[in-house]
């Protein structure tokens, strides 16, 4: 009696081993990233708007910034006097 419960143990967990080795295998979660976002720390953000996403991709570029080249352009001739670095004397 011993022997065939032993045996029929032994069968489950073939079984059961078996039905595991079945199963899909889970992918490796990935993050994506857009390719101009991953130079960002090596480039700078500002570098690639305007050399990569600008040409490549204006609605992108439009939801990141919140708005479009053209008005963009206007708030930065806008401020571009009063951020621009002057040589004071000292």
């Amino acid at each position: 009696m011993a022997e065939k419960r032993a045996a029929v143990a032994a069968t489950a967990a073939l079984l059961i081993l078996e039905a595991l080795d079945e199963l899909p295998a889970k992918k490796p979660r990935s993050c994506w990233v857009s390719p101009w976002l991953k130079g960002r720390l090596k480039k700078g953000a500002y570098e690639n708007l305007m050399r990569e996403l600008v040409p490549d991709d204006g609605e992108a570029y439009r939801r990141y910034i919140r708005m479009d080249t053209a008005t963009f352009e206007e708030v930065l001739q806008r401020v571009s006097p009063l951020i621009t670095k002057w040589d004071t004397p000292l």
